[in-house]
């Protein structure tokens, strides 16, 4: 089976291929509907791909490593091939007024080194700090960021306006919380929840 690494976020293999990894890529689950006399449990399958053209099916970069572990368990040969997305350049990472200890600049320098992954750090250590550093490292490029809360993106956007990013050409446009998607992206850096961002088609990304 051949499996394309084709960005940081996704990889795809053909349509073939990803009928044999259904078992790997999905999961039981359920949910609750009202029945004649009272809530009925109903239970189906969900899949884990991200989604489903007509020659490749997509799923997560973050299950390869569930897709090797499932095809070697069922002895299928397998390989894997990635995309040269891998050389964007970038700066060191670079705030006013801020000096980045050790442990901040470690967490930094891997995440530019990896571009993926998840950061796993505790509370006090400067997330949102964290996520600004490595935005300063990429300059020309443009940025998503995600957040679950509106308290968090309306942060979020506070800090970026702290820190210039409104004041340096740099234009920060924030979904959700109050503002709404109008058909385009036009900052630099959008700031989103994911509630609203989810709403928008692939297609205008």
């Amino acid at each position: 089976m051949n499996i394309e690494i084709v960005d940081p976020i996704e990889c795809r293999v053909d349509r073939t291929s990803g009928r044999a990894l259904i078992p790997c890529l999905s999961f039981r689950t359920s949910f609750w509907r009202q029945g004649r006399f009272k809530k009925e449990r109903r239970e189906y399958d969900k899949q884990f791909f991200s989604r489903k053209g007509k020659d490749y099916w997509y799923f997560y970069l973050g299950h390869l490593r569930r897709v090797k572990d499932y095809l070697n368990k069922e002895r299928i040969p397998w390989h894997v091939g990635e995309r040269d997305w891998t050389n964007i350049s970038f700066l060191k990472p670079s705030l006013p007024d801020i000096n980045f200890r050790e442990d901040q600049l470690m967490l930094m320098d891997q995440a530019l080194e990896k571009q993926r992954g998840v950061i796993l750090s505790p509370t006090g250590t400067g997330k949102t700090l964290l996520q600004l550093g490595i935005l300063s490292a990429f300059p020309k490029q443009k940025a998503l960021i995600l957040a679950h809360t509106t308290g968090i993106v309306n942060q979020t956007v506070a800090e970026l306006e702290k820190f210039g990013w409104n004041t340096t050409g740099k234009k920060i446009q924030k979904i959700g919380a109050g503002k709404k998607y109008k058909g385009n992206f036009w900052g630099s850096v959008v700031v989103s929840t994911m509630q609203s961002f989810v709403k928008i088609g692939p297609n205008h990304y």
